[in-house]
């Protein structure tokens, strides 16, 4: 587990570095150089590299992330866009795709409250001064895996489905998104780096799935807590 802005790239650049044969993301925004670097050299290794973007983010597709697709597509990546196709009078299937993970060789998963950005997960070693707090947890389970690729694989075939091209954006451009200050601190925030833990369980719920149950399986853990609720 690690905190963004804090401990979370050593998180997220271990489980891209460690991938072998296939990675699969879905991710709301992705604009940081040394991501968007870590992709394409995993591609170059020889890893299968998929990659699920929202087509119509708050305020357009920034420029910054158009050019990082356009460099990944060059690189052999297979990105895709989820956006509404008016001449077809096709409507996405989600207000936004809001989700934020990774599976790696159908053994880890990540998953992460921040989109991938250099706010929240700066280039590894920098120690930022400012950022997003946030939070991304690695979890070693082929079962989990095993759970999320149907997940996946569904929102990677979807009719809402377009694929990125190389040499520009696909969907409208938006303005550049706000400077980031990247100005290297001396200490870090949190000093211990990133945390393991034995977990006994997990219980995947997908969004809005799971959540708009009559038996919400949410609601039926809150209140099936019985000492204590970390939100």
């Amino acid at each position: 587990m690690g905190l963004c802005p804090d401990t979370s790239s050593e998180v997220l650049s271990q489980v891209i570095g460690g991938a072998s044969r296939q990675l699969c993301i879905n991710v709301y925004e992705l604009y940081s150089s040394w991501i968007t670097k870590a992709l394409i050299g995993a591609r170059e290794r020889g890893v299968s590299v998929n990659l699920i973007l929202e087509g119509g983010p708050v305020g357009g597709v920034a420029l910054q992330e158009a050019e990082a697709v356009s460099s990944m597509v060059e690189a052999g990546i297979e990105v895709r866009w989820m956006e509404n196709d008016p001449e077809d009078d096709a409507r996405d299937r989600y207000r936004y795709d809001h989700a934020k993970y990774v599976i790696a060789d159908g053994r880890w998963v990540l998953v992460s409250s921040d989109n991938l950005k250099d706010t929240s997960f700066p280039p590894p070693g920098l120690i930022p001064v400012s950022g997003t707090r946030g939070w991304v947890v690695a979890v070693d389970s082929g079962e989990l895996a095993f759970s999320m690729l149907p997940v996946f694989m569904d929102d990677w075939n979807g009719f809402d489905m377009v694929q990125a091209s190389s040499g520009g954006s696909d969907p409208p451009t938006g303005a550049e998104p706000p400077s980031i200050d990247l100005t290297n601190g001396t200490e870090a925030v949190f000093k211990a780096g990133p945390t393991e833990h034995a977990c006994e369980r997990i219980d995947l719920l997908v969004s809005p799935d799971h959540l708009s149950l009559p038996d919400n399986p949410l609601i039926e853990a809150i209140e099936g807590a019985e000492s204590e609720v970390l939100c």
